[in-house]
């Protein structure tokens, strides 16, 4: 169940000058808004996300985060990122599942646990995690962002520990699963675009590790794409560079070479106004982007 500010619901409404029965019509019933209101907490998703369009409100606005839970995952976060996985798996060991009360923070706890211990190569461990994400159900904001990356963890699982022998099967199975939950995704945070940046390149690692390098090139350009409309740069160097690999492939030399120059310039860069206030670099970017 999420945890909602009614007040924010409350305001909106009153701003725009109608009832509670206006704002629930054909969306729920009168009493569910006052619960909402007056409360602070609503089961669906689908429901809250119509009666924040109806409000033109942002979601992000509504849905009170649970900050304990945010300050740990983060940490997890950053460790991932500075590739210490050791020091990711003790700040997961630290996380007390107790506190995490909503559902969101639950699968989150789940598939983060499942890719640290996935990281550090302790399949077991991450098999159990993993499975116990996708087993979390409900409909909540963040919440498919979270399986997908469970399902790519199983993917990968699999595939590294070949524990049956139908492993390969299996894997590909879970990775094509996870193209399908994440492409259908609306990135809503740049918190989410970075996670999103994350499964996609590792998605696409897959698939060129199992030779398909025409899935690989069709997932990082629709990774690459998003970034660039946004103006964000993470993980844009290790992308064209992959994407240089997927060409180098299919054989497409010439082309990869532009992607593989871009992503050594994007490697030496510590701003991201050093590419998106740079006119020529912008200009080179949205062109190789598109090869």
């Amino acid at each position: 169940m999420n945890t909602i500010s009614g007040k924010a619901i409350y305001q909106a409404r009153t701003k725009k000058n109608i009832s509670q029965k206006e704002l629930a019509k054909g969306i729920c019933t009168q009493a569910t808004i006052s619960v909402i209101e007056n409360q602070n907490i609503c089961s669906s998703f689908k429901l809250i996300s119509e009666i924040c369009y109806r409000l033109n409100l942002d979601l992000r606005d509504v849905i009170l985060a649970n900050k304990y839970a945010d300050k740990m995952f983060v940490k997890i976060e950053t460790e991932i990122r500075n590739h210490d996985y050791n020091a990711a798996q003790i700040e997961f060991k630290h996380i007390q599942e107790h506190r995490l009360e909503d559902e969101v923070s639950k699968v989150r706890y789940y598939s983060y646990g499942g890719v640290v211990f996935l990281l550090n190569k302790n399949y077991d461990e991450a098999l159990y995690y993993l499975n116990s994400a996708l087993q979390q159900s409900g409909d909540y904001i963040g919440m498919d962002l979270y399986r997908a990356i469970a399902t790519l963890g199983l993917g990968w699982c699999y595939k590294k520990s070949g524990y049956t022998s139908k492993a390969d099967s299996r894997s590909l199975k879970y990775v094509n699963d996870a193209v399908d939950i994440i492409k259908q995704y609306d990135v809503n945070s740049n918190r989410e675009l970075e996670i999103a940046a994350i499964i996609y390149f590792s998605i696409s690692k897959y698939y060129l590790e199992i030779d398909k390098p025409q899935k690989a090139l069709k997932i990082i350009d629709k990774i690459i794409k998003a970034l660039v409309s946004k103006k964000y740069m993470y993980k844009l160097d290790e992308l064209l560079k992959l994407k240089a690999q997927a060409l180098k492939v299919m054989g497409k030399y010439e082309l990869s070479y532009g992607n593989e120059l871009f992503s050594l310039c994007m490697g030496n860069l510590h701003s991201y106004d050093q590419v998106f206030d740079n006119e020529r670099l912008l200009e080179f970017l949205n062109k190789i982007k598109d090869l």
